[in-house]
C-alpha cells in the first residue's frame, strides 16, 4: 500500500515537471492556484517564487525574464539576531511582492520583501 506521504511526494515533484516543461503564459497559468493575485496575459521564464509565493501578487500583461528571483523571507536577518540577542521571530522580515500592470522584471532580478514594481 502507497502511504499519504510519498502520494504528495510525487504530485510535488510532477508539478515542478511540468512547471519546468511549460511555456511562459502556461506556467503562469500552473501558478495562478499558488500566487495570492495573477492577471491576464502573463508570462512567467523564471521558476524561482521563493517559499512564500501566495504573497506574490502580479498583475496584467506583466513578464518575469529567466532567473527572476521572488524572495519574500529573508533569513539574514536571523543572523542580526542571534548577534543581537533576539529572538529570531522578533525580527523576522516577511512581505508581499507585487508586480504592477505592464511591468517587465529583467534577467536574474531579485525581488526582495515588500517590493512593488
Amino acid at each position: 500500500m502507497i502511504s499519504f506521504g510519498l502520494i504528495k511526494l510525487i504530485k510535488k515533484h510532477w508539478f515542478r515537471f511540468k512547471l519546468r516543461k511549460a511555456s511562459p503564459h502556461d506556467r503562469a497559468e500552473l501558478m495562478r492556484n499558488k500566487f495570492y493575485f495573477l492577471g491576464k496575459n502573463v508570462e512567467l521564464y523564471t521558476m524561482d517564487f521563493g517559499t512564500e509565493p501566495y504573497l506574490i501578487s502580479i498583475h496584467d500583461n506583466a513578464v518575469c525574464a529567466s532567473g527572476v528571483r521572488f524572495i519574500n523571507h529573508d533569513v539574514s536577518v536571523h543572523r542580526v539576531a542571534y548577534y543581537l540577542g533576539l529572538k529570531r521571530t522578533d525580527i523576522d522580515k516577511v512581505g508581499s511582492i507585487e508586480l504592477f500592470e505592464n511591468s517587465f522584471v529583467g534577467a536574474y532580478s531579485i525581488l526582495m520583501p515588500n517590493c512593488s514594481k
